[in-house]
Formats: structure tokens, C-alpha cells, sequence
């Protein structure tokens, strides 16, 4: 929770130019400690809350996973980046070769690029202060890491039934040019 915050309020920070050189310079220094941590990745949140996800959250995760099978991409849930929760991400495996000195042939090794958050909004996603802190987490996330953020409201109450949550993702990831 500490990362999101420093990563968000820096970010809003240096779009509004609203505070002193001293704090504005304890928040640069405060990034560079959290960079460490950055290059960690993606983590599970499975020790805070035993992994559990919602039955709606389960449904399109599981339609995302089924419609990209046999492709590039792997999707993951309750993923973080910089702090911050993602419902769903979908990230990009691509096989680099790196040459072996003791024998000069080549072995692979994967990267993972994220190329998609999916968010999951239930009801409370239209409370004013919640809408707002979304706005700018999905600007910080495109700003800042090239993350296309989708939100799927669910809170009209049809967000649940099979054929609605298949169409969804389907249109999400033709949007996205995944498939």
C-alpha cells in the first residue's frame, strides 16, 4: 500500500507542480528506494488474502485464460504493479536467445511484458473518491508502464452471466488486437 501511494501521490505531484523542492526531492529519493522493488515484478497477494478472488472475477479471469490459450499470452490475477492490485493482467512471454559461451549453442530464457490490465468494478467503482484514484492509477499505469487499462462494469447486474462475459472479453481482446 506504501508503493501505491508514493507512486501515485509522486505522480500527481509532478503533474500539478504544487510542492516545495524539499518534498518533492524526499519523494524522488523515496522512488529510488522503491526501484528495487520494481524490478521484482509482479507478486501474489496470496499472504494478505489467501488468494481469494470474487465468483465474478473468477468467471472473466477464466474466459480471459480460455480465449488466449495457445497464444503468446499468460494471464494472471491478483497481480501486483508498483503496489497497486490489478484484477487481471495480461502479459506478453516472449523466448529471447542468449548465447552459451562453454558450447556456442543457444538456450532461451522468457521475458514477460504486461501489456493489459483488466479491472473487475463493482459498485463501489462509482463513489466519487474511488473514481478518482482509478483515473489516476490508469493514467499512471499508461504514463509510466505502457499498461492499457480496461474496465468491466459489473455492477448493472448482467456482468455475471456466462454469454455476457464471454462477449465482454472477446470484445476487450479484439480491442486490445490480441486476437
Amino acid at each position: 500500500m506504501l508503493t501505491s501511494n508514493v507512486c501515485l501521490f509522486n505522480y500527481c505531484i509532478q503533474r500539478n507542480r504544487s510542492i516545495s523542492s524539499q518534498l518533492s526531492m524526499e519523494l524522488v529519493e523515496m522512488m529510488q528506494c522503491l526501484k528495487p522493488l520494481r524490478l521484482l515484478g509482479l507478486t501474489s497477494t496470496n499472504d494478505e488474502d489467501d488468494g481469494c478472488i470474487s465468483h465474478i472475477e473468477e468467471l472473466y479471469l477464466n474466459e480471459f485464460r480460455h480465449a488466449l490459450q495457445n497464444t503468446p499470452y499468460e494471464v494472471l490475477s491478483q497481480a501486483y504493479l508498483d503496489g497497486m492490485e490489478c484484477d487481471v493482467i495480461i502479459t506478453e512471454v516472449k523466448s529471447t536467445p542468449t548465447s552459451c559461451d562453454c558450447d556456442s549453442t543457444n538456450s532461451y530464457h522468457s521475458t514477460q511484458t504486461i501489456v493489459a490490465n483488466i479491472e473487475i468494478d463493482g459498485p463501489h467503482h462509482k463513489q466519487p473518491k474511488k473514481l478518482q484514484y482509478t483515473e489516476l492509477r490508469d493514467e499512471y499505469f499508461r504514463q509510466h508502464h505502457g499498461v492499457s487499462v480496461r474496465r468491466v462494469d459489473v455492477s448493472r447486474g448482467d456482468g455475471s452471466k456466462k454469454h455476457h462475459v464471454a462477449e465482454t472479453v472477446l470484445g476487450i481482446l479484439k480491442e486490445l488486437k490480441l486476437i
